[in-house]
């Protein structure tokens, strides 16, 4: 606030970190342009709810202001657009009723507009208004349509009178500038230029009236360190020949070449191809369903990112499937969850459709308990959930800003009622190719994807030490080996550890040794193998199973994550046995797919 009056609130941007309270700034804006009684704040975003947060959020800090306010969501049926300057100190639009807004406002044959009216009253008269246009997440201001309006509304009504003494408009971003380069020039020439006497803090040819960085509020304990443990085990890695396999089936050679598009243009429409055939395809939702599941509890609090509605709708059904998720613990955020709901709806049922905001607040109320809420790009920005303690990103992006805003999902730090650090787990490694270390630069060359930084130096995310520290001291967390017990016969111990080891043996003995055998966990998490003699915990034929089908997976040159779901609920020694012999037959016959399992059943049967 001091940079800002130190710039005679001047039309600027304030740059802070994902998480870092961008609204709780805003309101001090807001309530400091609204000390005289005649000036006027629009408050604009482009996403529904993250206004309708803004919204809750000045509710809650009414005391903050010397009056009562009145506000108005503008767009609705039954606000009254022609007086809205005159009855509301507060008016909330969506970045598309702002675009209507200016554009009607250009076109001198629209009577009486409000907000050209109020701009270019007579000085003293009872309609003139000061006008500060707050706008959250100002990287959109880059959206062409609503570029082409405000160029018009700058030429016909700004650039007359005083007007453009009488509008100010205050950016808010983690990432301010647009990721499109060519969009920069609005910004820099119209909306926020650096004018005399004015200070800025970065060299974006903007005016910036301050620029926080990550490091600071990190070490306040404001934001959380980037945890990289999980990431690093490369249990959630998707294998490469899994993925190589699936971009040979699914996206011929010829894709893959640059043709007559520039190199950016190219790069972008490879990442929405890859996001659409690959990210999307069964086995490798398959694969981050079964890790996820695998591993909730540890992961905590979980938000994932899909490439696409049908995706996140495959993902859901799959997490509520699996016994060790269940339908309570997953929430699905997108924008066609009506069709969706019904869709699923029976003619003779008169269930309720599950709207989003419903969603959102079941996954809120969860507090910190282990759960999954799986959207597609409505949620990477200003939703607010500081007991997010893991961030999985399932979808190529060459976007700085979207990587960058997916992640601030699960920054809040402890001192903003967070979570001591955040497990970012990035199954398509964008973390290693991207080097976000260095400011994150593609480097996927693999397929030959031009080694380039996507982004001109007034990106936002330009400075590496405007990046949050991608990694905290924490180590990973120990993994114990799995002792093998001295009294269990030589060739039995032998044929386990080349099982453990994943190296080559003979099935027959493994199975031989597998009965001789039990597993017991100790408290802290340490595991034993004794011979079967004894106590058993109910838990421990699991693991000697999910090795087995491990085993399998190399055998057979590709992963098998359907397989996990075959696992039988309830496992005595015939339940082991029948699945053993499954896993035979899917050797044998090479079943990739659980389709293919269910069509080797029905010719069986």
């Amino acid at each position: 606030m001091a940079r800002l009056s130190q710039n005679n609130f001047a039309s600027g941007i304030i740059h802070l970190p994902t998480g870092s309270g961008k609204t709780r700034v805003g309101i001090e804006i807001a309530a400091q342009c609204l000390e005289q009684s005649q000036d006027r704040v629009i408050w604009a975003t482009a996403g529904v709810s993250l206004l309708r947060q803004s919204v809750i959020r000045l509710v809650e800090m009414l005391g903050r202001f010397d009056r009562e306010l009145a506000m108005r969501w503008a767009g609705f049926d039954h606000v009254q657009e022609e007086a809205l300057f005159d009855e509301a100190d507060v008016v909330f639009v969506t970045r598309d009723t702002l675009t209507k807004w200016l554009a009607r406002a250009a076109d001198g044959r629209t009577v009486g507009d409000p907000l050209r009216t109020a701009l270019t009253a007579r000085k003293g008269s009872g309609a003139a208004r000061n006008i500060t246009l707050i706008y959250d997440e100002c990287h959109e201001l880059g959206a062409k349509g609503l570029q082409r309006a405000w160029k018009k509304f700058d030429d016909k009504v700004l650039s007359s009178g005083s007007a453009d003494e009488r509008f100010t408009v205050i950016g808010l971003s983690a990432t301010p500038m647009p990721t499109a380069t060519d969009a920069h020039d609005l910004l820099q020439d119209y909306i926020f230029p650096v004018r005399e006497g004015t200070a800025t803090q970065k060299d974006w040819d903007v005016l910036v009236h301050h620029s926080e960085s990550t490091q600071a509020l990190t070490d306040l304990k404001i934001l959380c360190p980037i945890n990289l443990s999980l990431q690093k085990s490369g249990f959630f890695d998707i294998p490469e020949r899994l993925v190589s396999r699936i971009i040979d089936e699914v996206m011929p050679e010829d894709t893959l070449r640059r043709g007559d598009c520039s190199e950016k243009q190219w790069v972008h429409e490879f990442s929405l191809m890859f996001n659409r055939k690959v990210m999307t395809h069964p086995d490798i939702l398959d694969f981050l369903a079964d890790r996820i599941a695998r591993r909730l509890p540890e992961m905590g609090k979980t938000m994932l990112f899909c490439a696409s509605v049908e995706a996140a709708n495959y993902v859901v059904d799959r997490l509520r499937r699996d016994k060790r998720v269940g339908e309570g613990l997953v929430t699905l955020v997108h924008s066609r969850m009506e069709d969706r709901e019904i869709a699923e709806l029976e003619d003779d049922l008169d269930d309720e459709i599950v709207r989003p905001e419903v969603q959102i607040q079941e996954f809120l109320d969860r507090g910190h308990d282990p759960c999954v809420m799986v959207n597609v790009g409505m949620l990477t920005t200003g939703f607010d959930d500081p007991k997010i303690r893991c961030v999985v990103l399932a979808r190529l992006t060459f976007s700085k800003n979207l990587f960058w805003q997916m992640i601030g999902r699960g920054l809040r730090g402890p001192f903003a009622g967070g979570t001591p650090d955040c497990y970012i787990i990035d199954p398509i490694r964008l973390t290693e190719r991207f080097e976000v270390f260095e400011g994150y630069r593609p480097e996927l060359d693999k397929r030959g994807i031009p080694q380039t930084d996507l982004e001109d130096r007034n990106s936002a995310m330009h400075d590496p030490k405007d990046l949050a520290p991608l990694s905290c001291e924490r180590e990973p967390p120990p993994q114990s080996d799995v002792l093998i017990d001295s009294s269990i016969r030589w060739g039995v111990r032998r044929a386990l550890r080349a099982f453990l080891g994943g190296k080559n043996f003979k099935l027959d003995k493994v199975n031989q040794a597998l009965s001789d055998v039990q597993i017991i966990y100790g408290k802290d998490g340490s595991a034993k193998i004794v011979p079967a003699e004894g106590e058993v915990s109910a838990e421990s034929p699991y693991a000697i199973l999910e090795t087995h089908i491990r085993s399998l997976e190399n055998s057979i040159g590709h992963d098998l994550p359907w397989l996990y779901g075959l696992l039988p609920t309830r496992l005595d020694d015939i339940a082991r046995k029948t699945f053993l012999r499954k896993l035979q037959v899917i050797r044998k016959h090479r079943i990739a797919s659980l389709e293919a399992w269910h069509e080797y059943e029905l010719r069986r049967l």
